[in-house]
């Protein structure tokens, strides 16, 4: 019993089994993992292998997708051909060139893919009544067609549901579609993975707009001067859009001329001397400028119908000169730019439009307005510095007006005596006195605080430094208040009489138009003939608010169509709606700090491609024929230096040459013209000229030519110029007209990803 109990009691080799049975269960579990994890990766590397796969059928559907875009765009670009050059039969015919242009797109699809045709062949066609005009068809095409799209590597991997052989499209020529259906693919890799993609392709038709407007917007002007139009005679009428650089439209003399064009642009100003005369639009015509003057020297006028774009001012400096609007005038600046982050007061005259009349015995006819917006108001800008400190900043004396009259500027004046001139303020109980005099209450709480008045610095003629001071408003509703109240009261009278001197006939608006003012406008009551003042507005003008907003548009647009024609522009934003020297540079920070330069970024640099242009050298004459028979031929004119046209280089028609100069130097139009003109020089127009001019100087005329432009040769020039292997001036334009290449009329009109999509996209069926 006792040695039981011993062997009872004896636990050795018992850890022994308790590690074996661990080991065996560890071994257990090891096991279980590793075929977990070898099943696991198998997964993932069937799951890689399938994806991998997958994309590769994937890339060969994209594959086939490229390459029938490719045949697309040559069967679109070949019914494009077909409705130019049969543009005149079919609108003399009552057709639509879209609807032509839509069926022949299907045609040539029709004939792309082959589609085939015989007895025992499933067709079935939809016709109109007379059996005439296919309006749906459902027919079998090619696979071959489909498979020269890829490379012959791949070509064996596209089938059909039927055979290898043929496959069904549809043609819609109601809707414009057409329709390769059931498109398949298929990829097997190595390890017999295999994958299938079934889709439709759907062809649709573009809506092309054929009465010339792919035509560039360049194409539309008769006339593009990087510098100036200057009217130094008088043409007999200028028609089509019309570009001026920052040398502006100007007349001189005794010159006169009328520009009826749709769109009339200038950088700089539309200007008139002497006793010259320029009219703008047909009524429905905008035009856009930076400022409209009459110069001091003879009673010159200016007459403008349709919608009047100024970024700055409109002023009759001219005695007797006369400035008479039609339609609508917007002026429509008050800031440098409009970026809604940047708290930027106009303290410029320059960016503040407003309307000025320095000139005695002058006529501003504003009542045959139908809306008038003057945003700004007017200044007196402050041209010279304080004589004792050169350094001192000055800025403009700001008025509560946004028209005056040159008598006005007397209602801010302060006589020295009532001054504190050390201090910019006025003596004690001077200021009584100013305003018992002027009629006024409560001016005190009208002026700025520090300084309740501001120096003018001016020479006068044999003494002199001199200096005056005006009035310095705390805000512009105080300035506002203030002329309201000088017009109102004592000096009312005074008023208009000083006035009249000035505006001849008065300022009259008419009855029924709309105001949009920030400052007061003096003006007459059409109805009464009795002076009366309107009132700005003293709300709208804040960021983000209704007039903010419109001003700021309307900046924007200008800046846009002064650097390429167009009503957008990457670099026209409302944090920079000036042309700059920051504007020549990529990034542009505080831009608004840098000086406004209208020779930024010209306009001849934009549309003419100057190393091509450079590169011109010696004389060329090349003929260019219009048609396949010849009949219609303009020549190319190519040199390197001045050129005056020579009836004897051109072809003619009408009594005009037919044909393209392109010349580094000056260019004379001494006979009639027809087609384009580039000049690295000035331009000389003595003879009728229509197409279009663009010239890197001056565009001058001689008394009694008509010109115009003529956007369909323009843009049928460079087509044609376009398709030929080598180009003979389509070279030296930025864009080529943006009409195509050498062999497809409409590449880069097209995006073809718009036009060729999927339908009924399937995997492995």
């Amino acid at each position: 019993m006792r040695r039981k109990n011993s062997l009872r009691k004896d636990n050795r080799g018992a850890s022994l089994l308790a590690v074996l049975m661990v080991l065996v269960v560890v071994t257990a579990i090891g096991v279980v993992i590793t075929k977990v994890t070898i099943t696991n990766i198998q997964m993932k590397e069937v799951e890689r292998a399938t994806k991998k796969n997958f994309y590769s059928a994937e890339s060969l559907m994209d594959a086939v997708y490229a390459g029938v875009g490719e045949k697309a765009s040559d069967a679109m670009g070949k019914a494009y051909q077909f409705v130019l050059e049969n543009y005149a039969d079919i609108k003399s015919g009552s057709r639509d060139p879209q609807e032509e242009f839509k069926r022949k797109y299907i045609d040539e699809l029709h004939s792309t893919f082959g589609v085939v045709t015989g007895t025992g062949i499933d067709w079935d066609e939809t016709t109109d009544p007379s059996g005439s005009q296919v309006y749906f068809r459902k027919a079998p095409y090619t696979v071959s067609s489909l498979k020269d799209c890829v490379a012959s590597t791949y070509q064996s991997n596209i089938i059909t549901q039927q055979d290898d052989n043929v496959s069904v499209c549809y043609e819609d020529y109601e809707e414009g579609t057409f329709t390769l259906k059931n498109v398949k693919v298929k990829y097997k890799n190595d390890q017999d993975f295999e994958d299938t993609i079934q889709t439709d392709l759907v062809f649709s038709v573009p809506s092309m707009q054929f009465d010339g407007n792919q035509a560039k917007e360049f194409m539309k002007y008769s006339l593009i001067a990087n510098k100036q139009i200057s009217v130094g005679s008088s043409p007999a009428g200028i028609g089509g859009n019309i570009y001026a650089g920052p040398g502006g439209i100007v007349s001189n003399g005794s010159n006169s001329a009328s520009f009826t064009g749709n769109t009339i642009i200038t950088r700089g100003d539309i200007v008139t001397e002497k006793s010259s005369s320029l009219t703008f639009g047909n009524g429905s015509s905008s035009i856009w400028a930076q400022n409209i003057e009459t110069k001091r020297g003879g009673a010159s006028r200016i007459t403008v119908n349709g919608n009047c774009y100024v970024e700055d001012d409109l002023t009759l400096n001219g005695a007797g000169s006369t400035v008479d609007l039609n339609g609508t005038y917007y002026g429509y600046n008050f800031q440098k730019n409009y970026d809604t982050t940047v708290s930027e007061p106009a303290i410029k005259a320059e960016y503040s439009s407003a309307m000025m009349v320095n000139g005695k015995e002058a006529h501003l006819k504003l009542d045959g307005l139908n809306y008038l917006m003057l945003a700004g108001r007017t200044y007196l800008a402050r041209g010279e510095k304080n004589p004792s400190n050169l350094s001192e900043e000055i800025s403009d004396v700001k008025l509560g007006e946004s028209l005056s009259v040159r008598t006005n500027q007397l209602a801010y004046y302060v006589k020295k005596e009532y001054l504190d001139t050390v201090n910019l303020k006025f003596k004690e109980d001077k200021i009584k006195n100013f305003q018992n005099e002027n009629g006024i209450t409560g001016l005190e709480n009208l002026l700025n605080s520090t300084k309740q008045v501001v120096p003018y610095y001016y020479k006068d003629k044999g003494a002199g430094d001199s200096v005056n001071y005006y009035l310095n408003f705390k805000d512009e509703a105080s300035a506002n208040e203030y002329f309201k109240q000088y017009c109102e009261g004592s000096k009312k009278t005074e008023v208009n009489k000083l006035a009249s001197i000035y505006a001849a006939d008065a300022i009259k608006l008419g009855n029924g138009a709309i105001y949009t003012l920030n400052g007061d406008v003096l003006c007459v009551d059409p109805d009464s003939e009795s002076p009366e003042i309107k009132i700005g507005m003293s709300g709208g003008w804040t960021p983000n608010d209704v007039y903010w907003n419109r001003s700021s548009q309307l900046a924007v647009k200008y800046k846009a169509l002064q650097l390429g024609l167009t009503s957008t522009n990457p670099k026209a934003t409302a944090k920079y709606v000036r042309i700059t020297s920051g504007d020549a540079i990529t990034s542009i920070p505080d831009a608004e700090k840098l000086p406004v330069d209208k020779n930024v970024l010209p306009m001849f640099d934009h549309l003419i491609n100057q190393t091509a242009f450079s590169g011109v050298s010696g004389t060329h004459n090349t003929p260019l024929t219009l048609d396949d028979t010849g009949a219609v031929t303009y020549n190319v004119y190519c040199t390197d230096g001045t050129y005056t046209v020579n009836t004897g280089d051109f072809t003619q028609s009408s009594g005009m040459c037919n044909g393209v100069i392109i010349a580094k130097g000056n260019v004379t139009v001494g006979n009639s013209f027809h087609g384009i003109i580039v000049s690295g020089g000035d331009v000389q127009v003595n003879a009728n000229f229509s197409g279009i001019i663009i010239s890197d100087g001056t565009i001058t005329f001689n008394s009694g030519v008509v010109v115009d432009s003529d956007e369909f040769l323009v843009s049928k020039l460079f087509e044609k110029d376009l398709k030929n292997s080598t180009h003979l001036f389509s070279q030296y334009f930025n864009d080529f007209g943006g009409t195509g290449d050498g062999t497809n009329p409409i590449s880069g009109l097209i995006d073809m990803k718009q036009y060729l999509t999927y339908d009924n996209w399937k995997k492995n069926v």
